[in-house]
């Protein structure tokens, strides 16, 4: 449990208040270039850039709702994780979050790879999502299997880095780009891993609460590097 206006949760605050800032302006800069793009076009076209914006404004919602569990109706505190409401606005975030990365795939895999994998990627990561939403949490083990198969979920994702290199091999043109975006995909899921439940509670256990704060500093770092390489990346990739 992290005690309100203590140290470590003003620093978790003011933590989570540049990432959001961070994210709404990547989110501007990619609107901004789909919009002067569909200017110049004529017409808007959903192509990767689109679906990078909607990941992005998924990640940029669902956060916005972790903050509200983490900082108004938890504190912290894993005794209130699985109480009601609570565990309701956490669920809706998860499912926001997955949402985007699956719409990600689901392009990657239609779009440019025409199908090859049938989406499979997508709708496995949907159904976990909508597994994990339906999962009967009343305390905190609950909490903890609950959050365990978000994170096995996520393991979804690495076919991501895998489906960009992939794109590289396959294209010269795209091979620059395709390195910067499966660089910042990697240092993103690293960065979004690192506040899991399931990777902190343990730790917390050995090294303490405080352990809380680097790992979050170590989650900020990563999440804003990969997010700055997936967001200059998407606008230069074009298929």
């Amino acid at each position: 449990m992290v005690a309100v206006n203590s140290l470590e949760y003003n620093t978790l605050l003011i933590l989570t208040i540049i990432l959001l800032a961070i994210k709404l302006t990547l989110i501007i800069f990619l609107s901004w270039k789909i919009v002067d793009r569909t200017k110049k076009e004529g017409k808007l076209s959903f192509d990767f850039i689109v679906s990078v914006l909607i990941l992005f404004l998924s990640l940029f919602l669902s956060r916005i709702l972790y903050s509200y569990f983490d900082f108004v109706l938890t504190q912290f505190d894993p005794d209130k994780f699985y109480l009601v409401p609570n565990i309701y606005v956490w669920k809706i975030a998860n499912f926001i979050s997955q949402f985007g990365i699956c719409v990600v795939l689901f392009y990657i895999d239609r779009k440019v790879l025409e199908f090859r994998f049938k989406g499979i990627f997508s709708y496995l990561l949907f159904f976990a999502g909508i597994a994990q939403f339906f999962y009967p949490i009343n305390t905190f083990t609950d909490f903890q299997v609950a959050s365990a198969i978000g994170a096995l979920a996520l393991f979804v994702v690495l076919i991501l880095p895998v489906l960009f290199i992939y794109i590289g091999i396959k294209s010269e043109k795209h091979r620059l780009v395709m390195i910067i975006i499966t660089i910042g995909t990697i240092l993103y899921m690293v960065g979004a891993n690192l506040q899991s439940e399931f990777i902190l509670a343990p730790l917390k256990i050995i090294f303490g609460e405080n352990i809380q704060i680097t790992f979050y500093i170590l989650s900020l770092v990563f999440k804003l590097t990969g997010l700055s390489c997936i967001s200059y990346g998407s606008t230069k990739f074009y298929m």
